[in-house]
């Protein structure tokens, strides 16, 4: 029915052993198997002071979630935290493209996942792009694009013999 978290929940990600709740300052867990009322559920925290800026930059793939903050994009598996950003190098850089971010200002921080990429898109207030950047998870590495933003991305799921481009099945 619900779960009462400690704070403003932001957006959340279903894995098959856990329930990741994103707040705008912290990361928790809920674990367990059968939901409230009544339920098993126990609520951990997770990541303390690693929370969620914007709903659109959440993404899951089949072994993680991705999503990011005024601070970096981060990376888990439900047990381990990883900062990409920090990771590639380019911390300053995206401390810098978001700085003065405020969701509840029509900011935008919009992800999306192709491919084994994840892209982040950032827009200020205004409209105005402040950055679109891919980071590849297989090499581990940022890519800046500077032709294109975007407010929101979508997945399009694809079962065999239905998809549209070569490996998207």
């Amino acid at each position: 029915k619900y779960w009462d978290m400690p704070g403003f929940v932001v957006g959340g990600v279903a894995f098959s052993n856990l329930n990741l709740v994103f707040g705008n300052e912290d990361t928790w867990a809920l674990l367990g198997s059968i939901p409230p009322p009544g339920g098993d559920f126990t609520q951990r925290l997770l990541f303390s002071g690693v929370g969620c800026a914007d709903p659109r930059s959440i993404v899951a793939t089949s072994q993680h979630a991705i999503w990011a903050n005024t601070t970096g994009v981060f990376k888990t598996d439900g047990v381990s935290l990883t900062d990409l950003t920090e990771e590639a190098g380019i911390s300053l850089f995206w401390r810098d493209m978001m700085a003065g971010f405020k969701y509840t200002d029509n900011w935008i921080a919009a992800g999306g996942f192709f491919k084994g990429n994840y892209f982040i898109s950032v827009h200020d207030n205004n409209g105005a792009l402040k950055g679109t950047l891919l980071f590849d998870l297989n090499r581990l590495g940022w890519v800046e694009f500077t032709n294109f933003g975007v407010a929101a991305y979508a997945q399009r799921s694809a079962s065999q013999g239905t998809s549209t481009a070569v490996g998207d099945e």
